[in-house]
């Protein structure tokens, strides 16, 4: 086997945007702890079954994975650790931009995340809103440059068509976010 892909999902969130699917719960849930355990066994347990076999990519979606602590996101590296071969070319993070502190992005620069996705979502305030979204959009050039200054390479995320997006909106959301140099894929 040349190697495997693995997705975490981390199902929690700060608030619920309208426009999400994914089955989420509140950031604060006593119930997040108990899942970080119950993710690091089932790492474990899948890895151990599979023959610890090496990782291509790491991919930690959500949900926001930037609300966990830094003691949360060490104990999932060091499950992955434990039940596989950890040489991958890329690991990346989904992020909040309002989320991003030092204390995480050095907890997942020691998971060994290569990337942050950085939900922008838009640059409009009007767009925010009708997203739900919890940042605003001078949130999005700190959290590029705080993610560059700890080694990261980044991309953004947008959303095309949200509620009354125009296309001089989309243009202009796709202007702010190639003015920031989001980083071409690794390998």
């Amino acid at each position: 086997m040349k190697g495997l892909s693995l997705y975490v999902h981390v199902p929690f969130c700060a608030a619920r945007c309208p426009y999400c699917d994914f089955a989420t719960a509140p950031a604060a849930s006593a119930l997040r702890g108990r899942y970080v355990d119950a993710l690091a066994k089932e790492i474990q347990r899948e890895g151990s079954a599979l023959g610890r076999p090496r990782l291509r990519t790491i991919y930690v979606g959500g949900g926001t994975p930037s609300l966990l602590e830094p003691d949360e996101i060490g104990c999932l590296g060091r499950a992955i650790d434990d039940a596989f071969v950890r040489r991958p070319r890329e690991v990346t993070v989904e992020v909040n931009p309002a989320t991003l502190d030092r204390a995480r992005l050095d907890a997942w620069r020691a998971f060994g995340v290569t990337r942050v996705s950085l939900g922008a979502q838009s640059f409009s305030q009007r767009g925010l809103r009708a997203l739900g979204r919890t940042h605003q959009p001078e949130d999005v050039a700190p959290a590029v440059g705080a993610a560059r200054g700890s080694g990261l390479d980044v991309s953004l995320d947008l959303i095309f068509g949200w509620p009354g997006q125009g296309p001089s909106e989309w243009r202009e959301d796709l202007d702010r976010a190639g003015a920031l140099a989001p980083d071409p894929p690794s390998g």
